[in-house]
């Protein structure tokens, strides 16, 4: 993890990150005052001094354990995804005789139905002034942490065995939900036309308008 200066790109300091950890699920947050990051243990946040990168406090949840897999602000409020399943890390070497290399020989995972990273069931709304956990919400599915995206005041995710659904994000109150499995189909239509598999399979895929909810998940309509 590498911070610099944004005017003249001088490195102010960098931080070790474990092997596994992965950064395409809203691990992190800059904000003028304090960098937030999923911690490299998976329980819980860490805040760091955006000048210094010296840890400053750390965020757990001792009543709901396990790993947490995405993080996002809003209103005095950190919200995140806990899953009771920690991700599988992996690091791998490869030294090929081409001029290219597939997904497949970097990782096990990757072009498996399903993605083995950032699942989880429960959903918490975090008070940053009073350190105390505000709402917690959990699903009869995983949500999948690509999915999840915040706007007007809501908090929108997608369970790939279950439903849609939508909350309340000062409550928590669970504002609407879509249990139909033609809905579910549509949002993992693969793709059609594509050469190879561009994009990164463990990027964020959703998008919040006021008119419409967006789902395009890599390589998927």
């Amino acid at each position: 993890l590498l911070a610099c200066n944004g005017y003249n790109g001088i490195e102010l300091w960098r931080r070790k990150l474990p092997d596994g950890y992965l950064v395409h699920r809203s691990a992190f947050i800059a904000t003028r005052d304090t960098f937030y990051m999923i911690n490299p243990d998976g329980a819980g946040c860490l805040l760091l001094d955006p000048a210094s990168g010296q840890e400053r406090d750390r965020i757990r949840v001792p009543e709901l354990p396990g790993e947490w897999k995405w993080i996002a602000p809003e209103d005095g409020t950190l919200h995140a995804l806990v899953g009771k399943e920690k991700d599988p890390p992996e690091t791998t070497i490869v030294r090929s005789e081409y001029t290219h290399w597939s997904w497949g020989e970097l990782s096990r995972g990757y072009y498996q139905k399903r993605i083995p990273w950032g699942f989880g069931e429960t959903l918490l709304a975090y008070d940053l002034e009073r350190r105390a956990a505000r709402w917690s919400h959990r699903e009869p599915g995983a949500i999948d942490s690509r999915s999840l995206v915040m706007g007007g005041g809501r908090l929108f995710f997608y369970a790939p065995d279950s439903r849609v659904g939508c909350l309340d994000a000062a409550s928590g109150a669970l504002l609407w939900a879509n249990d139909d499995p033609a809905i579910r189909a549509l949002i993992d239509e693969p793709g059609r036309n594509l050469t190879s598999t561009p994009g990164f399979r463990t990027s964020c895929y959703s998008l919040y308008t006021p008119q419409a909810l967006l789902f395009q998940a890599q390589t998927q309509m």
